[in-house]
C-alpha cells in the first residue's frame, strides 16, 4: 500500500499529466485549418496560388494522377511546453484496404477528372504528346503502388501512392508530398516546364492523400492536463489538389499556379470499427513508467493503440464521394479563373 500512497501524493502535486486516450465509433470530423494569432484566420476552402497562371487555359495534358492512401498514422494531444510529461498518444492502423481496391478508387478518381475537365470545356490532350517528348520521356518516376514508412525524416504517416492503370507510373513534382523527383532536367517538375514552355500546352499535376481518421482533443502549452478521442474520418486532406505548369518559373513569371485543398473534405459515413489492441502488459509498464514520471515530477503520459478494420465496399463508397467532390471543387474554382 505504501507506493500507492506515495504515488497518490506524487500525483497531486504534479500539474501536467495525460488524462486519458479513448476511440469512438463514429466519424471525428478533422479540425478546420487556421493560422495567425491565435488561430484566428480561417483557411479558405480552395487555396490559389498564381490564378494568373489558369487565366486563357482552355486545352491542358496531364503530366501526373496520384492518389495516396494513408494506411498508419500518430494523433497526439500534449500540456504543457518542452519535454515533461502529458502527452496523450494514439497510434492508428488501418487494415482490410488491399491494393486492388486501392487501384480501383484511383482509376475511379481519374475517369472522373477527366470527364469533368471535357465538361468544363478544356481539351485534354493526349498523353502521349507529353509522354513521347524529348523534355518528359525521361523524367523520374516511381513504379506504382509505391509504400512509404513513416521515418524521422518524413512524415508520421505510412502512405501507398497508386497511379491510374492508364497512367502507370507515378511522378513526384516538386512540393507534392512522398519521394523527391530528384534534380535537374530529370525532375517531373522541371520536365513539364519545359515543355510546356516550348509546346505551349500547360501540364496538370494532380494528387490527392486519403487519411482515415481524426481528433478531438484537448491541451496546449498553457495546459496542465491533456486529453485525446480518435475516430474514424475518410478525408481528402489539406494539400491535395491540382498544380498547372504552364512554363519556366522565373522571379515574375505568372506561368504557373495551384489550386489546393484549404479544408478536408470528408465523409460523413462510417466504414469500419475501431478496437485498442494495447495489451495489458504494455498498460502495466506505462502505468510504471508514470510512477517513476510523477515522482521525478516529470508528469505522466498515456498511450493507446488501435485497430480501425476497414469495410472495403464502404470505404471505397466513401473514397469515391470524398474524390469526387474533390474534382468538382477544384475545377469549378479552375474554371472560374479561366
Amino acid at each position: 500500500m505504501g507506493i500507492f500512497k506515495t504515488l497518490s501524493a506524487a500525483i497531486a502535486l504534479v500539474s501536467i499529466s495525460a488524462c486519458g486516450v479513448n476511440a469512438t465509433q463514429g466519424v471525428v470530423k478533422p479540425p478546420s485549418q487556421t493560422s495567425g494569432p491565435f488561430g484566428m484566420i480561417t483557411h479558405e476552402e480552395i487555396k490559389t496560388e498564381g490564378d494568373k497562371a489558369f487565366s486563357g487555359v482552355n486545352k491542358v495534358v496531364i503530366g501526373g494522377f496520384k492518389v495516396g492512401f494513408i494506411t498508419a498514422k500518430e494523433e497526439q494531444e500534449k500540456a504543457g511546453s518542452g519535454i515533461i510529461g502529458g502527452r496523450s498518444s494514439a497510434a492508428l492502423e488501418m487494415q482490410g484496404l488491399t491494393p486492388e481496391v486501392m487501384q480501383s478508387i484511383t482509376d475511379k478518381a481519374y475517369s472522373d477528372l477527366l470527364s469533368k475537365l471535357k465538361a468544363q470545356g478544356y481539351e485534354v490532350v493526349d498523353r502521349a504528346e507529353l509522354t513521347g517528348s524529348a523534355e518528359f520521356s525521361k523524367a523520374n518516376h516511381e513504379s506504382s503502388p509505391l509504400t512509404e514508412e513513416s521515418s524521422f525524416f518524413g512524415s508520421n504517416n505510412d502512405v501507398t501512392y497508386v497511379a491510374p492503370k492508364e497512367i502507370g507510373k507515378l511522378y513526384f513534382f516538386m512540393g507534392d508530398s512522398g519521394p523527391s523527383g530528384g534534380f535537374g532536367f530529370d525532375n517531373p517538375t522541371t520536365a513539364a516546364s519545359t515543355f510546356a514552355d516550348k509546346t505551349k500546352l500547360p501540364v496538370l499535376s494532380v494528387v490527392y492523400t486519403l487519411d482515415f481518421a481524426s481528433k478531438n482533443g484537448s491541451g496546449g502549452s498553457f495546459a496542465s492536463t491533456s486529453a485525446l478521442e480518435v475516430g474514424q474520418a475518410l478525408s481528402a486532406i489539406p494539400g491535395s489538389g491540382i498544380t498547372l505548369y504552364g512554363g519556366s518559373a522565373g522571379t515574375f513569371s505568372t506561368a504557373n499556379g495551384s489550386l489546393k485543398l484549404g479544408q478536408a473534405i470528408t465523409s460523413p459515413d462510417t466504414f469500419g470499427e475501431i478496437e485498442m489492441t494495447t495489451s495489458d502488459t504494455m498498460k502495466v509498464l506505462e502505468t510504471a513508467s508514470n510512477v517513476a514520471g510523477v515522482l521525478l515530477g516529470a508528469g505522466s503520459n498515456q498511450s493507446r493503440d488501435f485497430v480501425l478494420k476497414a469495410d472495403p465496399a464502404k470505404y471505397s463508397s466513401g473514397a469515391s464521394g470524398v474524390l469526387s467532390k474533390a474534382n468538382d471543387d477544384l475545377l469549378h474554382s479552375m474554371k472560374a479563373l479561366r
